[in-house]
């Protein structure tokens, strides 16, 4: 008696949409692979527009992430020239504040020297 032939079924998990793909053909048109070897489900007939094309999806997904990402960098840079064109007047005042933060830093590590070196000189004798 012969033995009937065992049949392999393909089973292709798409990478988008997350469905699987059964197909009885290695070389099916029920799906595509990129160069990145990632699949997407393809489901169209011969002079018709496909019905779905979850590739089609992806690539505007992504299109619209990085669109998102350089709108977020122009946002950035217009906010940083907003801040260099604020007044002259402004500007003086920032410097000023941090001149004189600077001096009672520098006070301060003055004090801490003299009490450090008290302490030293209380040890030693």
């Amino acid at each position: 008696m012969r033995r009937k032939r065992h049949t392999p079924i393909f089973v292709r998990k798409c990478d988008h949409c997350g469905t699987e793909l059964q197909t009885n053909e290695p070389n099916s048109d029920s799906y595509v692979i990129t160069a990145a070897h990632q699949i997407f489900c393809k489901i169209h007939y011969v002079g018709e527009p496909p019905i779905k094309d979850c590739l089609e999806d992806y690539i505007r997904s992504k299109k619209n992430v990085r669109n998102e990402k350089v709108f977020e960098k122009e946002k950035e840079q217009r906010w940083l020239q907003s801040e260099r064109k604020k007044q002259p007047e402004e500007i003086k005042k920032e410097k000023e504040i941090r001149l004189k933060n600077l001096k009672k830093l520098e006070d301060y590590q003055k004090e801490l020297k003299l009490k450090q070196w008290q302490k030293r000189r209380e040890n030693h004798l």
